[in-house]
């Protein structure tokens, strides 16, 4: 009775690891920033290839300020099968910052990131 208890609590523990194995995260500089001082805009196109912008797709973008998170924005679909566009304005911005983007796929687990300073 033992020995067929612990088969079974080994058999799920491996299984359970061989299943997460392929779902790990993923993580990418890949994504076009650009902040204009002038107006303040911060503008992102994050590339992100899907078959169905409906089902896959981004669906949470946070946006730091010297690490103080200043925006979080939840989606429900991307722009197109290419990538996600997005604008913010952040009047408080300015030479020296740094501002950071975060964004997840619903999907892929892919975790996009990247920093860019002010000048």
């Amino acid at each position: 009775m033992k020995k067929s208890v612990y088969f079974f609590v080994v058999f799920f523990m491996v299984s359970g690891m061989a299943f997460n194995s392929g779902a790990r995260t993923r993580y990418s500089s890949d994504m076009d920033m650009k902040f204009d001082s002038a107006t303040r805009q911060l503008s992102i196109f994050i590339p992100h290839q899907v078959n169905n912008p409906r089902y896959q797709y981004i669906p949470h973008v946070t946006v730091y300020l010297n690490n103080d998170q200043k925006i979080v924005q939840y989606l429900t679909r991307q722009d197109n099968d290419k990538g996600l566009s997005l604008v913010y304005k952040i009047p408080e911005a300015g030479a020296g910052d740094t501002i950071s983007v975060t964004a997840t796929s619903n999907m892929t687990r892919t975790v996009y990131r990247k920093k860019l300073g002010i000048e």
